[in-house]
């Protein structure tokens, strides 16, 4: 799960970062190319892309609740573990 930490540098000044956990895992397309490829059904594939895009709902409403908007929505930004875990990046 992504964090916001915030540091001081010294005594005057603080630095904020963006620190993520290592994803394991491949692209969207790749991984519905994936699923495809090893004799999923057409009715598992939809299954799988709607729970796909329930996570990434789910991660731009905690986005957009804290103030951030993403500004690059698109299927290469998001990871996908092999336990069908979702995970948006940048």
């Amino acid at each position: 799960m992504s964090s916001w930490s915030t540091t001081k540098n010294d005594a005057n000044n603080e630095c904020t970062a963006l620190t993520m956990e290592f994803v394991q895992g491949a692209p969207a397309p790749e991984y519905a190319a994936r699923l495809a490829s090893h004799g999923a059904s057409a009715q598992q594939c939809l299954a799988g892309t709607v729970h796909l895009l329930r996570q990434l709902s789910a991660a731009l409403v905690t986005l957009h609740q804290a103030d951030i908007v993403h500004r690059a929505i698109k299927p290469r930004n998001w990871l996908v573990e092999d336990t069908g875990r979702a995970v948006l990046l940048d």
